[in-house]
């Protein structure tokens, strides 16, 4: 078995003679160019809308790469909305301590083409910080078609946290090539200020969403939705890690494929790892922590994702989801230590566990690469790509270099860096 790091978990095919969007990396989706070969915007201020804001780059038209050079926290007073495609948001390019967007969703919404990489989403029940955001629908990161389909979306090292509805929302008929890696849905909010009640959600994929993998992954301390997989939905659910779910950890009516998960119990937990309801069909291999019976053959399609052994995912996951896992913050950190000590609780309330850290705002100029949309390697992506790769690389491994500390033993690590 092979991990290409990148971080790239998972290697395989995307589709015939494809380029995938992460080097070495696998998943529905992971062909799209997003912003490949379009203009860099800059964000500069950490202002919710205006010049040198995310929302400026965001809302900008054509392909489009939007680099950070200032840290800290983006105050959203309604949801930020990705409307127009072929767009790379890179957080990986922002100083110490990177990006965290709070009060309200970011929301990819009727567009295709996008690559999402290396945020943090905290949401929180702040009525005031908010704004526009209603309770009933206050997610952390929503993909939802309606208008027009929404295909061919990654979301890779993203960290989501406090959100009041879930975590993470796939919505809609039209929503397909779907890609969620390497990312960290933790304390969705319980007994908070939703209309219905208790919630604590951590993502849901809605009826007849095709073509999503879900791969390497932590989910904690969510009381359910661990995934929940809507009627008709189509799923790969590959070498991610489930703590202290309530209820349920799965729950789920769609069709799925299961392979190289670790489920471990918290204090919380008093339901069953799956809930199964008619008409799902799920295959099922190599899952730790739950008694899963083996299935004989894949129930749903395949991305060509190749998955690890779940007591390998177990340390990948710990050591590498997030936003930026060699430089987290202090919700990331707890939440990491959590699931290795056996500790915390699901909670109502940001306020239970300290709030929001306070983020430094440090600035830091960029200076992009010569003829940034060249290829000057021929290797397939421009140079700008391999620019942003060598970002990603430093916040995913620190230091280290194109040396992998910890990596299981058992595996080769290729180095698709140049």
């Amino acid at each position: 078995m092979t991990i290409a790091m990148g971080l790239a978990l998972g290697l395989g095919a995307t589709a015939a003679g494809a380029l995938p969007v992460i080097p070495g990396a696998s998943g529905f989706g992971m062909d799209t160019p997003a912003g490949r070969g379009g203009k860099v915007i800059k964000v500069t201020n950490l202002n919710a809308s205006g010049p040198g804001s995310l929302k400026a780059c965001i809302d900008a038209s054509g392909p489009r790469v939007c680099v950070f050079e200032v840290s800290g926290t983006i105050r959203l007073n309604r949801d930020l909305r990705i409307e127009k495609p072929y767009l790379t948001i890179a957080g990986q390019t922002a100083p110490s301590p990177g990006i965290t967007l709070r009060g309200a969703p970011l929301a990819v919404a009727n567009t295709h083409d996008v690559l999402i990489q290396h945020l943090r989403i905290r949401v929180g029940d702040d009525a005031n910080g908010a704004g526009g955001a209603s309770p009933d629908n206050r997610d952390g990161l929503q993909i939802i078609a309606g208008k027009a389909p929404v295909k061919n979306v990654v979301v890779d090292h993203v960290s989501v946290s406090w959100g009041v509805d879930e975590n993470f929302q796939l919505w809609h008929t039209g929503v397909s090539d779907i890609t969620i890696r390497n990312s960290i849905s933790s304390e969705a909010l319980h007994d908070s200020i939703h209309p219905k009640g208790p919630h604590s959600m951590g993502i849901i994929v809605g009826p007849d969403i095709k073509r999503v993998t879900l791969t390497g992954n932590l989910f904690a301390h969510n009381n359910a939705r661990n995934p929940r997989l809507k009627k008709g939905s189509e799923t790969e659910f590959h070498n991610n890690v489930v703590y202290n779910w309530g209820n349920h950890a799965l729950d789920t009516e769609g069709d799925a494929n299961l392979v190289g998960n670790y489920f471990k119990k918290g204090a919380d937990t008093r339901g069953s790892c799956v809930h199964e309801r008619a008409p799902s069909a799920l295959y099922m291999a190599d899952n730790i922590g739950c008694g899963f019976t083996d299935s004989r053959s894949p129930t749903v399609r395949q991305s060509g994702y190749k998955p690890l052994a779940a007591r390998d995912a177990y340390d990948y996951v710990l050591t590498y989801a997030g936003a930026r896992p060699a430089d987290r913050d202090s919700v990331d950190q707890r939440v990491v230590n959590d699931v290795k000590s056996g500790s915390g609780r699901i909670i109502g309330s940001q306020r239970q566990v300290g709030g929001w850290p306070s983020l430094a705002v440090n600035t830091r100029p960029l200076q992009l690469p010569a003829n940034p949309n060249g290829d000057d390697n021929r290797d397939g992506y421009t140079n700008l790509e391999e620019w942003l790769h060598a970002y990603a690389r430093e916040v995913e491994q620190g230091n280290a270099g194109p040396t992998i500390p910890k990596a299981p033993t058992d595996l080769q690590v290729d180095v698709l860096y140049p």
